[in-house]
């Protein structure tokens, strides 16, 4: 039984893995805008998301952000 526990941790933990690396989304940079009214966010993986023709950076319009609970 132990070696299909160590077969099935390895796959879950490589499913994890490859999970993380697609929803990671670390922010580099914020950018605010001249006007005030736009924050552009420059995400961290610059490199893998360019890869996999996901967007860099993503603008906010300010009035859309919320505070924290």
């Amino acid at each position: 039984m132990l070696p299909v526990m160590c077969v099935l941790l390895s796959i879950v933990f490589y499913k994890t893995v490859k999970y993380s690396k697609k929803t990671n989304h670390m922010v580099h940079q914020v950018l605010l805008d001249p006007t005030g009214t736009e924050a552009t966010f420059v995400y961290k993986n610059y490199w893998q998301r360019k890869m996999r023709a996901d967007r860099q950076d993503e603008v906010l319009m300010l009035q859309h952000l919320a505070n924290p609970p």
